[in-house]
């Protein structure tokens, strides 16, 4: 049914332009960065439709914002509803906004916020479903769930929205979610909110010594462990994070598990005026309050937050974060822009974000997430930072992938004066014979050339004399070669200075999802050459 409402709120640009967009079509899906702005241009879209509307939750740590913003950007010109009690008593609503929340049910009919699993519960629809004009499911990549497909197709609302910062999903379900509520219709990209921000975007990679060989197998949760209880990593992680500290910044340290969260807040409790941890066993209650806390803190006194993963993820907003401390490895473009997202909020102190990524380069699994990671910083507009405390000119790099890389890195090559490090686990001939080629003129200068690479053992690889004759065609031309069982960094350096690091087998097979990044700096440099030779 229609519904009296008008928006009394103030549009930016790009949420008229969303808007505007959005209006056109009775169905479909707002992508857009965290900050954007989605709850305030859904209050638009209600009073441009003009319908009774529900919207759809699966987080009830959104039930707030939410109500907030309604309150905030809409006046509903419609007469309180009444209710009868159990006792049979006929009572008006406080409120033209309901929330529908386990045993709580304050439901109007005009605007109601529902949680996904109390508004279809045992097999059951809540009465008011099909009584809706409209549908705005936020966080609209969980649509794909069982729950809310049943939901969506018992609804006979004419207009169904879905609003998300990460529509695509890593199990490629996403799919599903253009079904039931359409395609795309407007989209505003976490690279695009980087560049609106005004202010830098930076990745500060951390290599850390945690080592585990090669020809022992690991399985994912022991190599979580493993890098959890590894003290010589922990103390990188509380040494970063009271850099930040005595730098002014507001960090977040994330964690996959609830005992390291623990062990790095006894590290780090006291080193901040407020030290916070927000676990996923505190009740929904304790974290309520704990954010709370939170936003009543003085902009003068600084605050370390301590937290597992999923907290900080969707729902969670506090504009003041400016720095992740990434403590546990991660992998996805759609959970590295939902982490990342945190940081994207305005705040008037707010000169920079930086992400400190640790890189566990000796553990394959983990080398490959960072990969990954790498792949989604580009995306999302993120560029490389060593040292914060250094200028910009000094450290920041660039984040390549296959088909952009190998000019510059040409360049960097021929151009080398002392010393190259090339460190490839595989090699291939066509690759090797390149290098000799190109490195000529480079040897008759002096310069010093060193590959590592793996020893490949017969009794475990078969036939390896193809990989032997390669290597020794590289002793023949002055080539320093260095075979190792357990390598398995991808890195070129030069001059101790320039760092090439990725997934790229800079002489081997290379692959389209290849990427890797360039640092000029001499302490990265040295620190990725000492952990690399140490272990190999």
């Amino acid at each position: 049914r229609n519904i009296n409402v008008d928006f009394q709120g103030t549009l930016r640009e790009n949420q008229m332009n969303a808007v505007s967009k959005m209006i056109q079509f009775d169905t479909g899906i707002l992508s857009a960065a965290t900050a954007f702005g989605k709850t305030v241009v859904c209050c638009d879209l209600i009073a441009e439709k003009g319908k009774n509307t529900l919207i759809l939750l699966e987080s009830s740590s959104l039930i707030n914002q939410w109500n907030d913003s309604i309150g905030k950007f809409l006046s509903i010109k419609e007469k309180l509803p009444t209710y009868k009690t159990k006792t049979g008593i006929i009572k008006t609503r406080k409120s033209n906004v309901g929330i529908l929340h386990g045993a709580k049910d304050t439901t109007t009919g005009i605007i109601d916020i529902a949680m996904v699993g109390t508004l279809y519960s045992k097999g059951n629809f809540h009465p008011r479903l099909q009584e809706y004009g409209m549908v705005l499911i936020d966080e609209c990549h969980h649509a794909a769930s069982e729950t809310i497909q049943r939901i969506l197709r018992e609804t006979k609302a004419k207009y169904v929205y879905g609003v998300t910062a990460t529509p695509i999903r890593e199990d490629g379900l996403d799919k599903i979610n253009y079904m039931l509520i359409g395609p795309i219709r407007f989209r505003y990209s976490s690279k695009e909110r980087a560049a609106e921000q005004g202010i830098e975007h930076l990745v500060y990679p951390r290599f850390t010594r945690v080592v585990f060989s090669r020809t022992q197998k690991l399985d994912i949760n022991e190599a979580y462990k493993l890098i959890s209880d590894d003290c010589l990593r922990n103390d990188l992680i509380v040494e970063d994070t009271k850099k930040c500290l005595d730098d002014g910044r507001c960090p977040v340290v994330l964690t996959k598990y609830t005992k390291h969260a623990k062990l790095l807040y006894h590290k780090l409790n006291g080193y901040a005026d407020h030290t916070i941890v927000l676990l996923g066993s505190m009740s929904t209650k304790q974290k309520r309050e704990i954010i709370k806390k939170m936003q009543e803190i003085s902009k003068d006194e600084s605050i370390l937050l301590l937290a597992t993963g999923k907290l900080i993820g969707e729902g969670f907003d506090y504009p003041r974060l400016d720095t992740l401390i990434m403590a546990s490895p991660i992998a996805g473009k759609t959970v590295v822009e939902q982490y990342a997202g945190r940081l994207n909020r305005d705040y008037e102190s707010k000169q920079n974000v930086i992400i400190y990524d640790y890189i566990d380069i000796h553990i394959p699994v983990f080398d490959r997430m960072y990969s990954k990671r790498l792949r989604a910083y580009k995306k999302i507009g993120y560029k490389l930072f060593h040292d914060p405390k250094l200028k910009q000119s000094e450290t920041q790099g660039f984040i390549y992938d296959i088909d952009n890389y190998f000019e510059t890195y040409k360049d960097d090559l021929i151009n080398a004066n002392n010393e190259v490090i090339i460190c490839s686990p595989s090699v291939r001939a066509s690759k090797i014979n390149k290098l000799i080629e190109l490195m000529k003129s480079v040897q008759e200068r002096g310069v010093r050339i060193t590959i590592i690479t793996w020893d490949m053992d017969s009794d475990k690889y078969g036939d390896t004399g193809l990989h032997a004759a390669l290597l020794d065609d590289l002793r023949s031309y002055g080539f320093d070669v260095v075979v190792s069982e357990t390598v398995s960094e991808h890195f070129s350096i030069i001059d101790k200075s320039i760092v090439w690091y990725g997934s790229v087998n800079f002489l081997g097979r290379e692959d389209v999802e290849d990427n890797l990044m360039r640092i000029v700096n001499t302490s990265v440099a040295n620190e990725l050459l000492e952990i690399a030779f140490t272990v190999n």
